[in-house]
């Protein structure tokens, strides 16, 4: 029997049997202003706005839908920049699911709205905080709430951005 390691939000490994996995396709939006990036907070850490594509939903409906729900915000435009894949473990407020996820990277247009949590689905509302616009330049003192590193990816994207 094939085992994998997930990890944890807080980086620690589990040995879990391949057939206990569960798969999540999943979108993240990367969206820049200012030079400060918008982030979704979940139990006191940073992440970017996203989560699973529903059955019956394209991956740029998906990331356009999370961002609305986590932020408030409204994007459109979504152009995909990067991809990664991983295996982890939810946190016990999931049940402690063990997933093998693919996550699809989308920058951003913003277009509107505030910084809101009222299109947050009530399941999830007792896990997430305000979002707010971070300084580009404080990414790498943040906490995240991700078992994937994006902050590289969204770095290079912000100095391509000077560029243009």
């Amino acid at each position: 029997m094939k085992t994998v390691i997930c990890v944890d939000m807080e980086g620690r490994p589990h040995e879990v049997s391949a057939n206990d996995l569960r798969w999540r396709p999943s979108v993240y939006a990367i969206v820049i202003r200012d030079d400060e990036l918008l982030l979704a907070k979940e139990e006191g850490k940073y992440t970017l706005p996203g989560g699973a594509i529903n059955l019956g939903e394209l991956p740029d409906e998906a990331v356009v839908r999370e961002a609305k729900e986590e932020t408030g915000v409204r994007v459109a435009n979504p152009r995909p920049v990067s991809f990664a894949s991983n295996f982890f473990k939810l946190t016990a407020s999931s049940k402690g699911a063990h997933i093998q996820s693919l996550l699809l990277y989308y920058q951003c247009d913003l277009v509107g709205g505030e910084l809101a949590l009222d299109h947050l689905p009530e399941e999830d509302r007792p896990f997430h905080a305000m979002p707010e616009w971070v300084p580009i330049d404080d990414l790498p003192t943040i906490r995240l709430a991700s078992s994937y590193d994006w902050r590289p990816l969204v770095e290079r994207l912000a100095r391509a951005d000077y560029r243009h």
